[in-house]
């Protein structure tokens, strides 16, 4: 057979032979099994021709001579007078589709779980029979749970099992599925968790990336403020970087610092709102509120806390090193950013 196959993989350079449509990208002629053998070509004399000669020649140096009564030629969009000609010259039977192999039913469309059972249910039997015969039940039990000796497919089988089982389907569930589905499996594994509330803030926030990234960090309380630095013994000192007034933490930043309070406030008027700022945890409840939906308004609130957050934080930590700069730059900076990023959304431009 390994004769045969580099015979076939020759034929990719023979210009007159064309390859079956649904396998010409791989050049896939023939698929073999066992003593079982299959050969594909498109529905023409001349690339037949070829393709029988390959395996005359194959015949001749191997004395392996293909069995008339056990051979069948499918067809596929041919002319029945083409058919005809070909089965003329071979003396082969035409067969149909679909035809079973190995208890499958072998088709152009794909596989339900229903009819690749008749295949699992003998792979199985025969694994009982032969584990019957030279183990032990202590040593069929242990093929059952860990069947590394087995084959890859059989291996694959009993995984799939364990996937099911993880997910709390038994045999009979799956055997009502119509069709199998990747999401139903992974919600039933992962089980039921409640959904944050500000996740709309950050997943549907058509800010940059990194403004998203720190606002989530922020959220998440995740930030290296010199508080939370201070906790882990990195630094002594906690006073905030921008108004050196009180300790830095994340409900100090955002926004009771007299800087970030600024700030917050003329991009909320800049916005057209009128409302006073409070604490950040109940900035975050109204923001939820306010920007959920959308609306151009609600995306334009859920791009400016993000954009706010993240330049805040960026001049805490320019302080640091640079020079500090006035509030009107750095509000001057975030309403430019967020033009340059709402040129992209046609809805916000």
């Amino acid at each position: 057979m390994e004769y045969l196959s580099r015979s076939l993989k020759t034929m990719k350079d023979n210009k007159q032979f064309k390859f079956h449509p649904k396998y010409a990208r791989v050049n896939l002629v023939q698929l073999g099994f066992a003593d079982d053998l299959l050969l594909f070509c498109r529905g023409d004399m001349r690339s037949f021709k070829i393709l029988h000669q390959h395996f005359q020649m194959f015949s001749a140096a191997s004395s392996l001579i293909a069995n008339p009564n056990k051979i069948c030629i499918y067809f596929g969009s041919v002319s029945n007078l083409l058919q005809q000609q070909i089965m003329d010259i071979l003396g082969y039977t035409k067969g149909e589709l679909p035809f079973r192999y190995l208890g499958v039913p072998l088709r152009t469309k794909r596989l339900s779980v229903i009819q690749c059972e008749p295949l699992i249910e003998r792979m199985l039997n025969m694994i009982q029979s032969w584990t019957t015969k030279f183990l032990s039940y202590a040593g069929r039990a242990v093929l059952v749970k860990k069947p590394k000796s087995a084959s890859c497919v059989i291996q694959r089988i009993f995984k799939a099992r364990s996937y099911f089982e993880d997910a709390g389907f038994t045999e009979e569930d799956v055997q009502k599925m119509e069709k199998y589905s990747v999401k139903q499996i992974y919600k039933a594994m992962h089980g039921e968790f409640s959904k944050m509330t500000w996740r709309k803030l950050v997943c549907n926030n058509q800010g940059l990336p990194k403004w998203i990234f720190i606002l989530r960090l922020t959220i998440e309380q995740r930030l290296a403020t010199k508080e939370r630095l201070a906790r882990w013994g990195i630094i002594s000192e906690q006073t905030c970087s921008l108004c050196q007034r009180e300790n830095e933490t994340v409900h100090h930043l955002f926004f009771d610092c007299e800087i970030s309070r600024d700030i917050w406030q003329h991009l909320l008027k800049w916005q057209g709102i009128q409302r006073t700022k409070k604490a950040w945890q109940e900035e975050l409840t109204w923001l939820e509120q306010f920007g959920k939906g959308k609306s151009g308004g609600a995306a334009v609130c859920r791009m400016t806390i993000a954009a706010a957050v993240y330049h805040i934080w960026q001049e805490k930590n320019n302080v640091m090193f640079k020079k500090k700069r006035p509030t009107n730059a750095i509000l001057r900076l975030i309403i430019q950013e967020m033009h340059v990023r709402a040129t992209i959304f046609p809805r916000l431009d």
